[in-house]
């Protein structure tokens, strides 16, 4: 199928009752681990550019790398989304969309009514090019990608305090028209300080009232049983980002221990086959695997 818009995807994921694996994309090697995976498994993906980590590292030419990617994407032979992770504003968006992305996410606010009047705004306009958005109420806590900083792991008591609020997400959906919602359930970017407890009843609650997608940020570090029944009350999009470069990075420990003279090459090529590993292991207990 190639690239498509997160509708082409996430539906079909609604009726099939599976989750798709969505992370976010630094270079053409994890790109294209990534994408092996999803070949090799028979199943959608969803590649992110994420902003916040954008901006702050520059770890990806953005506007240089996005084209080859894209040509990727449209060449592959399974479903494949370019999703714009917490856009910032109105007019990073716009380029974002712009630049090729098929689907964009609008970081949400505090304050409902400054969400919704942002996120009409940039819906409207993105619908216009065959764009699909996804919006957010309630606030996802951490920043992803910076496993190694203890002090960077979300608290529960913080997790909790924002949780998404059912009446406030019906009112945002209702008045947007987005076509996805990222919601609090428990989970956080990064790492947790202590076991992540997922509020279930609320997730059963949001899907049972609202009927676009409901999507997941910070889905690393939870249990099979977990992401199980998360997606089995109405989970269709799951975040999964810390995970994959984590196992990248011990991949790579492990290599350079040995003492062995060890090659860039070598250590580029291995740590992406742990990633391509983990990748499959994940869309197989989504449920996505076979569903291209």
């Amino acid at each position: 199928m190639g690239l498509c818009n997160l509708n082409q995807v996430l539906h079909k994921a609604q009726k099939g009752k599976y989750g798709v694996l969505a992370t976010v994309l630094f270079n053409f090697d994890f790109t294209e681990a990534v994408l092996n995976a999803a070949e090799e498994r028979r199943s959608p993906v969803i590649l992110m550019i994420s902003e916040p980590l954008q901006r702050k590292y520059s770890y990806f030419n953005f506007k240089r790398l996005i084209w080859p990617i894209r040509n990727m994407a449209e060449e592959s032979s399974v479903p494949v989304v370019l999703h714009l992770d917490h856009g910032q504003n109105y007019k990073s968006i716009i380029e974002y969309i712009d630049s090729g992305l098929t689907s964009v996410m609008i970081s949400g606010s505090g304050d409902l009514g400054k969400n919704i009047n942002k996120a009409k705004e940039i819906t409207e306009i993105a619908h216009k090019y065959g764009v699909t958005v996804e919006g957010e109420v309630g606030a996802i806590e951490g920043e992803g990608g910076l496993e190694g900083k203890t002090e960077l792991k979300s608290k529960q008591e913080d997790i909790e305090k924002s949780y998404t609020k059912l009446e406030e997400a019906k009112k945002f959906v209702k008045n947007t028209g987005v076509d996805s919602l990222a919601v609090s359930i428990g989970t956080s970017h990064g790492f947790f300080k202590s076991k992540p407890k997922i509020n279930f009843t609320l997730i059963s609650e949001l899907a049972r009232e609202i009927e676009v997608p409901l999507v997941i940020h910070g889905a690393t570090g939870l249990s099979v049983n977990d992401y199980k029944e998360i997606i089995k009350r109405g989970i269709v999009k799951l975040n999964y980002y810390t995970g994959l470069i984590t196992e990248a990075t011990e991949e790579i420990k492990r290599l350079v221990n040995t003492r062995d003279y060890i090659s860039f090459t070598r250590l580029n090529h291995e740590s992406m086959q742990a990633v391509n590993k983990k990748v499959k292991w994940l869309m197989d207990i989504f449920g996505c695997t076979g569903k291209a």
